[in-house]
């Protein structure tokens, strides 16, 4: 009985070992390499019951809606470390319809992003136009 106990406990000590080892062969890696090899954005992809994470074409993670909290210190934790992509149904978008002076009609990319800092709380430069 004390057997998988034990076994539970090596598990653990194997896992965090090994969390060490890659810390310390990552910090071996010039940044500027580090930098290039790690994906840049994350991609949250948002539907009516989940939440899903996605950091390459190939790693994706799924937490449902609402989120507990566990799930929800994961999400802040890698929302942290990388910028991120926030995708949701056109459905639950809200619109918000811009008239621009005549003017405007010369530099329509620059009257946008400055409608962006006014009526929203996102930076312009973090929002695809």
């Amino acid at each position: 009985m004390d057997l998988p106990m034990n076994l539970a406990g090596i598990s653990a000590a194997a896992a965090a070992g090994w969390t060490w080892w890659i810390g310390e062969l990552r910090g071996c890696v010039p940044r500027r390499l580090r930098t290039l090899m790690s994906p840049s954005t994350l991609r949250l992809d948002i539907s009516s019951d989940s939440v899903t994470l996605r950091r390459s074409s190939r790693s994706a993670a799924s937490f449902p809606l609402p989120l507990s909290g566990q799930d929800r210190e994961v999400l802040t934790r890698q929302l942290r470390r990388r910028r991120a992509a926030v995708v949701f149904d056109a459905g639950r978008a809200l619109v918000c319809l811009v008239e621009l002076p005549l003017a405007a009609e010369r530099a329509v990319a620059a009257a946008l992003r400055f409608e962006v800092d006014r009526r929203t709380p996102f930076k312009p430069g973090g929002v695809h136009l």
